[in-house]
């Protein structure tokens, strides 16, 4: 519905017809070309949960080419994470999704993201191959993973977190300390990245994850999967 000089105007769109148009959209990607998106926030949606086995096919169709370059990565992490701080409190309730970035230049170490419904986006970086706590080199390494915006250590299962609030900033903060620590363990370009374990699950008052509510896609994020 759209405001126009003469008043409200109702428009309908044939579901077939809609649905081409925003396959192509997607297809042709954010960019500056004329036929192109300017920004990931112009896109059609940025994720989607199918809650079947029919219309996967469909769905998974409409996705973005890889980012071209880092800055329209991060824009695109940051538009993702800002989509959901917003949508899934309200579609979706006590509901937490999670995906890994997978850095085949480092050995497919995988950076997982997760938002939760407890006002929470966090990153998650596996360092299972760090110095032992108190070994030689510990110290310098914990003083870079700092200095990079990492918040604190997980001993036991020895990967590195950071935590932000949702929202607009927290989803900004995020995406830069993603894309930060990709560049830094020398990921090369963003089509060098891929993505695993996309997933999206009930969140349970006790605080554990309750069953998955259905196939997760991510159309909006420049990276293959």
């Amino acid at each position: 519905m759209d405001q126009g000089s003469g008043g409200l105007q109702l428009s309908i769109h044939i579901s077939d017809e809609l649905d081409r148009r925003e396959v192509t959209i997607f297809r042709q990607g954010v960019g500056t070309s004329p036929h192109q998106v300017a920004t990931y926030d112009d896109l059609p949606y940025l994720w989607q949960l199918n809650r079947t086995e029919s219309g996967a096919a469909e769905i998974s169709a409409a996705q973005t080419p890889p980012a071209s370059d880092w800055p329209l990565l991060e824009q695109s992490v940051r538009s993702l994470l800002a989509a959901l701080s917003d949508q899934l409190p309200a579609q979706l309730g006590a509901a937490g999704v999670g995906f890994n970035f997978v850095n085949h230049a480092d050995g497919d170490r995988t950076l997982g993201v997760l938002c939760s419904p407890d006002d929470e986006l966090m990153a998650l970086l596996d360092t299972t191959d760090s110095p032992d706590q108190g070994s030689p080199g510990h110290a310098e390494y914990e003083s870079g993973m700092l200095s990079r915006g990492w918040h604190s250590w997980i001993p036991v299962a020895r990967w590195w977190e950071a935590s932000f609030p949702l929202g607009v900033e927290g989803a900004s903060a995020l995406a830069a300390l993603v894309v930060g620590e990709l560049r830094h363990r020398s990921a090369g370009r963003p089509i060098n990245l891929g993505l695993s374990d996309l997933s999206v699950n009930e969140v349970l008052d006790a605080g554990g994850l309750g069953p998955e509510l259905g196939q997760l896609f991510l159309p909006g994020l420049g990276i293959n999967y």
